[in-house]
């Protein structure tokens, strides 16, 4: 049974001060929530040119009318719980791909990175995999993320390969605190690097090719919990999916290379 706007944001204060702040914009998302959501996701990606600052400020804007609109839609009977959560995930792979792209444009004018690489997220030889809810595109209000990080060293990238792994973990902690560091607008997503293969002994960014030591290391840990579910988020996709065939199933969960569905079981 739909429950009426009013009494939602009586019972969420979180949700009352987000309605009071895109009072305007939910008028028009309460009659077409997918139009609404797809309006958000398409301005994140369109953020190209956006310093730190101003993208941090986007992305916080972005998870405020995502949450709202979830919350939203799903009490009003307008989607379903796997709906809600699908935007979720799919906000938080959208914000990653977003300030993955505006750290590699900054390592670019820093003269980092070789003179005929783009600057994006698709090209940059990171692999960022997520974990758990989001890996299953079941996140909720409350969620973190949980993302490993793996970058590939033979990739020619950047202008001091052997600064590679320093490079590669600076730009992961950067994406960490566009991510989570809190703002007068917010945070996006607490994120959450713990679930690498021996988080007490390995960076961040994690040196990798197919079938090496540490690919097999990070197939038989137990640190990820059983039942995970997993996959390179969308703008690195490409170059993981060569990478994670090699990968062996983790414990009792495998390892997908494209979007599972709401709700999935992988």
């Amino acid at each position: 049974m739909p429950i009426p706007l009013e009494t939602l944001l009586a019972d969420a204060p979180y949700l009352a001060d987000l309605a009071a702040r895109h009072a305007d914009w939910l008028v028009g998302a309460r009659d077409d929530p997918d139009r609404a959501f797809a309006g958000v996701i398409a301005e994140i990606r369109a953020a190209e040119g956006l310093d730190e600052a101003a993208l941090a400020t986007l992305l916080r804007m972005g998870k405020g009318r995502v949450a709202l609109l979830a919350a939203v839609a799903e009490t009003g009977g307008q989607w379903t719980t796997g709906q809600a959560t699908a935007a979720l995930s799919d906000l938080a792979d959208a914000a990653l791909d977003a300030a993955l792209a505006a750290l590699m444009r900054r390592a670019a004018e820093r003269g980092e990175l070789l003179a005929d690489v783009t600057p994006d997220a698709a090209g940059c030889g990171l692999a960022l995999f997520a974990l758990g809810k989001h890996g299953g595109r079941e996140l909720n209000y409350s969620s973190d993320i949980d993302i490993v990080a793996f970058f590939d060293p033979q990739k020619p990238i950047l202008a001091d390969p052997l600064e590679a792994t320093k490079f590669y973990t600076r730009i992961v902690r950067g994406l960490v605190a566009l991510m989570q560091d809190r703002t007068a607008d917010g945070y996006v997503f607490r994120t959450d690097l713990r679930l690498r293969p021996d988080p007490g002994s390995t960076p961040v960014a994690i040196p990798s090719i197919p079938r090496s030591p540490i690919t097999r290391a990070a197939a038989r840990t137990g640190s990820v919990p059983p039942g995970s579910r997993r996959g390179p988020a969308p703008a690195t996709r490409r170059w993981a999916r060569p990478f994670s065939r090699n990968w062996r199933p983790m414990s009792g969960a495998s390892i997908s290379t494209s979007p599972p569905s709401p709700i999935s079981r992988r």
